[in-house]
């Protein structure tokens, strides 16, 4: 029996009506299945019911009872559907690439990979509610074990038990003003992941590899970031950076970067996670994605909305957390777009210390898991020191600490 009969036969006989109506109709072959397929569906709708299979079977008498489950047949369905927009859509590439029409290529690359990515999204089927509860149940000993966080920790202790640790399928933003310090605190909680046995993804969409590089090299060498750039750092120091990259050559886990030059799509983002794999990205500079679907009339704020809700729909469909960079008005609100705020788990904001010009504040201005609160960081790149300021080992810390900070709504 092919894919597509044995699919409607098992969906008759576990009377599985739910998977009818999310199975995509254009995957059946027209000859011998579109026909059953059609005739199954008018059924359900005058009637409520899904027809009997002894109904069908007299209709079509090739079909015969298939050994396996829905999920199964369902699986084996989008897989050939996989296989045959993947076909069609090379097929039609080829001779494009062929005529030397790049951007015209580039453009049907895209659309290919967009479809496939949303047949692969097909195949999500919802829980139920006990393998939901099973799920809180797994959870709460992770959490015990790990002081209620079992996110990625963010490279300061309070801030990491304030937002739980950076989870998969969220996104969470730090916004600042301009020059303020986001891109190096996002180069800090991408050297505490990959230190902590991470695979780290970074794409930095204003800073070139050499700058994000020299700072990284900062960071991790405790080196005044001043000499590196001056390249007035002595033997024994270079020696130093050089042993630190043999050390870290012996690692399984990885730290990859990318330019972006002002220009990369959340398509391309999605593409690299995919080939990457990574276990947390970082996004610095997200404003200046370029959208999926961009046009001229397009205002700041649909290109914000569009863009922030892409990555939350990467981050969920590839399970990783997504941190991302973005920019704070006069206002002190995240710039162009209420969205963010709406469809971010939490917003960080980085501030600069009156009385304090070697260090910044980061307040968690709204958090979906509910506390608030803030932490005081050394900002020195004298001393390479970005540390928390009287930060307590998070590890030995009381949950309890929780209460001191206020609770934003839960309100959506």
């Amino acid at each position: 029996m092919s894919v597509g009969l044995s699919l409607l036969y098992t969906i008759l006989r576990e009377d599985n009506v739910d998977l009818l109506m999310k199975v995509n109709p254009e995957g059946f072959q027209p000859e011998m299945e579109r026909p059953v397929y059609d005739f199954v569906l008018s059924y359900y709708v005058a009637h409520k019911v899904l027809p009997p299979m002894s109904i069908v079977q007299r209709r079509w008498d090739y079909i015969i009872p298939a050994e396996g489950v829905a999920d199964f047949w369902h699986t084996e369905f989008i897989k050939r559907q996989f296989g045959r927009v993947y076909d069609v859509g090379v097929n039609r590439i080829n001779p494009i690439v062929a005529s030397g029409n790049i951007d015209e290529a580039k453009s049907e690359i895209i659309k290919l990979s967009t479809s496939l990515t949303e047949l692969q999204d097909e195949g999500h089927r919802p829980k139920t509610r006990q393998e939901i509860m099973e799920g809180v149940c797994i959870s709460i000993t992770e959490r015990r074990s790990a002081c209620g966080i079992i996110g990625v920790r963010t490279g300061w202790d309070i801030l990491t038990r304030i937002v739980r640790g950076f989870s998969p399928k969220n996104l969470y933003v730090m916004a600042a003003r301009k020059k303020i310090g986001k891109s190096q605190s996002l180069i800090h909680m991408s050297e505490a992941a990959y230190q902590a046995g991470h695979n780290v993804l970074v794409i930095s969409m204003e800073m070139t590899e050499e700058e994000y590089c020299t700072r990284l090299a900062s960071l991790v060498n405790k080196l005044s970031l001043n000499l590196l750039l001056s390249g007035k750092i002595s033997t024994p120091m270079e020696g130093q950076i050089r042993r630190r990259i043999i050390e870290e050559a012996a690692k399984e886990n990885r730290y990859s970067f990318k330019e972006g030059f002002f220009n990369i799509s959340p398509l391309e983002i999605e593409q690299m996670i995919m080939a990457d794999n990574p276990q947390i990205v970082f996004i610095d500079g997200a404003y200046l994605i370029r959208p999926q679907h961009f046009t001229a009339k397009m205002a700041g704020w649909e290109k914000v909305t569009e863009i922030v809700k892409d990555l939350k729909r990467i981050a969920g469909r590839h399970n990783v957390p997504l941190v991302a960079t973005y920019q704070l008005n006069k206002k002190e609100e995240v710039h162009l777009s209420e969205s963010i705020a709406q469809v971010a788990t939490a917003v960080m904001g980085i501030y600069l210390m009156p009385d304090r010009s070697n260090a910044r504040k980061i307040k968690v201005l709204d958090n979906r898991n509910g506390p608030r609160g803030e932490v005081t960081i050394n900002f020195d790149f004298e001393a390479a020191d970005f540390s928390e300021v009287d930060g307590s080992d998070e590890m030995n810390s009381d949950l309890s600490l929780f209460g001191e900070f206020e609770h934003s709504s839960t309100e959506e």
